[in-house]
C-alpha cells in the first residue's frame, strides 16, 4: 500500500513552520482570523497523523493541548468559524487499515480536560445542565495518558477488546489481548 492510500483525509505532511501565529499580511481581521484557525487545525491534523498513523509523536502532550486549546477558544469566540471536520469535533483517529475494525455498541467518547479550578466549575456547570436532579462525587487526578480500550465480557470471558479509534469505530485487539 503507498502513502497516499494510506494517509487520512485532512493529513498532510509536515510543513517548515513552527507553530501558527497570526501575521499582518494586509488582509483583513477575519480574513487573518480565519487562515490562523486553518493553521491551527493544518497543524493538529499533522500531530494526529504523525501520532496515530505513523506512531511518531511530533509535538508534546503540553504543545498539542495547547494548539487545541486555542481552537476551541477561538471557535467558541466565533463559531461561524467551526466545521464538522475540526479536529475540536471528534475523538482520536479511525482505526488502521490492517487491524480488524470493531464497531461500539455505544460512542467511546473523551473526557473534558480541567486545567484549573474555573475549568473544573465551567464543567461541574455543563454537567449540572445536562442532569439538573443528579448528586456528584469528584475524583480528580493527573492525566495519564495511554491507550483507551473498550473490554467486553460475556460469562466472565473476554469476548471483545477493541481501542477507541475514532469513537464509533476502533481497532479490535481481542486476540492480542488474550495472550
Amino acid at each position: 500500500m503507498d502513502e497516499q492510500q494510506t494517509t487520512p483525509k485532512n493529513y498532510s505532511q509536515p510543513d517548515d513552520s513552527a507553530s501558527p501565529s497570526l501575521e499582518d499580511t494586509g488582509h483583513s481581521e477575519a480574513e487573518e482570523l480565519e487562515a490562523h484557525v486553518a493553521s491551527l487545525r493544518h497543524s493538529i491534523e499533522e500531530a494526529n497523523y504523525q501520532y496515530y498513523v505513523k506512531d511518531n509523536p511530533t509535538l508534546t502532550d503540553a504543545e498539542y493541548d495547547q494548539l487545541m486549546i486555542e481552537l476551541l477558544r477561538l471557535e467558541e469566540e466565533h463559531p461561524e468559524l467551526q466545521t464538522p471536520d475540526s479536529p475540536t469535533q471528534r475523538v482520536g483517529a479511525g482505526p488502521v487499515q490492517d487491524v480488524a475494525q470493531h464497531r461500539h455498541p455505544v460512542p467511546m467518547l473523551s473526557m473534558a480536560n480541567a486545567r484549573n479550578e474555573a475549568e473544573l466549575q465551567a464543567w461541574h456547570k455543563r454537567a449540572l445542565n445536562i442532569l439538573p436532579n443528579a448528586t456528584f462525587e469528584y475524583v480528580c487526578e493527573l492525566k495519564i495518558d495511554g491507550l483507551a480500550m473498550a473490554l467486553t465480557y460475556e460469562q466472565g470471558r473476554l469476548s471483545v477488546g477493541a481501542t477507541r479509534g475514532d469513537g464509533l469505530i476502533g481497532e479490535d485487539w481481542t486476540p492480542n489481548i488474550r495472550t
